[in-house]
């Protein structure tokens, strides 16, 4: 075997290994941190969630991460506004209405030039003072996602000490592509 098709065979092989696919295939994202095992997925007509359980050392480090996918095959009009709406009724849905409020959003584009907006919230999980981080992005035509992070600043020197930053967080967020 050529030594570029025997490259290019181990990437795919290492790809397929280091990548999630929603049970319903509408999209694929990075895995999680090894900390991070799959905890729920759960598949309604076009919309998908699935959750990643945070398994720590550390009592006080505690958290989750989750992938929201609504399948949309319109164009949004007001993709801001879009964003702005989906994560507020996340956060409403998800934790108890006024645990999280948001405080800050932001507006960037990834390497391909792909429209994001990053949103951050502070509120309480499982009682304790905890940052929320999540990104919502638009693939036109086939739907929107919200990725999400949420995390106890009690155990922020573990979770640092695990590699999981703001960085960590915005490159995994942002690896989420539609499925084919």
């Amino acid at each position: 075997m050529r030594t570029d098709v025997r490259i290019a065979t181990a990437a795919i092989a290492l790809v397929g290994l280091c990548a999630y696919t929603a049970p319903n295939k509408q999209f694929h994202i990075d895995d999680a941190p090894p900390v991070f095992t799959v905890d729920k997925e759960l598949v309604t007509g076009a919309n998908t969630f699935v959750s990643f359980k945070f398994t720590s050392p550390s009592r006080d480090a505690t958290g989750e991460r989750f992938v929201v996918w609504r399948q949309v095959l319109d164009l949004i009009p007001q993709p801001e506004d879009f964003a702005q709406k989906m994560t507020e009724a996340v956060l409403t849905d998800r934790y108890a209405a006024g645990h999280f409020a948001i405080d800050t959003k932001a507006k960037a584009r990834d390497a391909e030039g792909r429209l994001y907006y990053i949103f951050t919230a502070h509120g309480l999980y499982r009682d304790s003072p905890a940052v929320w981080t999540g990104i919502v992005r638009f693939f036109p035509l086939q739907g929107v996602a919200l990725t999400a992070d949420v995390h106890s600043l009690k155990g922020q020197e573990t979770r640092d000490q695990l590699g999981l930053t703001d960085a960590e967080i915005l490159t995994w967020g942002t690896s989420l592509k539609p499925g084919e």
